[in-house]
């Protein structure tokens, strides 16, 4: 039997249930019900070439093993930390590929306009997803920062000098920097 969603019987004389219903046919079977326990379609899953939902998580907790490492301005890649630490977009890169294998750009504009993730929109965030900062709202041109969404109103960055990687509340506006309406996912 297929295992996509949708609906699936077994139509077959000697398996079909006079309720048409799969628990019957196969105990232990688990299919989607409502809740009264009323059977309910569900459509097929579907998912994008080169995404996996697992990853999300794993994004997060390749950047958290690097928490405690100092901010280093054009520090960290796909392998780790260089020059002794990391800066925000090196840190998204390193943690994206090790929990995705996927290089994605070194800088955060990059990050925030390649054709390699998609947008999202902020609130739609979850684990592994990407938040990024424009310099005056300009998230076109002007992508500043960039942080790792870990939970609702929570991120795991590196935000600059003399603060090391760590876990952060998520800011909507400071320096003349404001947080982008978009999040964008990897994974």
């Amino acid at each position: 039997m297929p295992c996509s969603g949708g609906s699936h019987w077994v139509n077959s004389a000697s398996f079909w249930s006079e309720t048409r219903d799969p628990r019957a046919i196969l105990p232990g079977l688990d299919v989607p019900t409502d809740f009264l326990g009323k059977l309910v379609k569900t459509p097929p899953q579907t998912r994008e070439a080169g995404f996996d939902k697992r990853t999300g998580p794993g994004i997060v907790a390749a950047a958290e093993k690097m928490k405690g490492k100092p901010y280093v301005w054009g520090g960290g890649d796909i392998h780790g930390p260089t020059k002794g630490g990391f800066d925000c977009s090196g840190l998204t890169q390193y943690a994206v590929y090790q929990a995705q294998k996927r290089k994605i750009p070194r800088t955060a504009q990059t990050q925030y306009t390649s054709k390699l993730g998609r947008h999202i929109p902020r609130g739609q965030a979850q684990a592994g997803d990407l938040l990024f900062w424009g310099k005056g709202g300009n998230c076109e041109t002007g992508v500043v920062h960039v942080g790792i969404f870990t939970r609702p109103g929570w991120m795991v960055n590196a935000a600059h000098t003399g603060v090391p990687v760590r876990d952060q509340k998520i800011w909507t506006s400071s320096g003349g920097e404001s947080i982008c309406p978009d999040a964008v996912r990897f994974w």
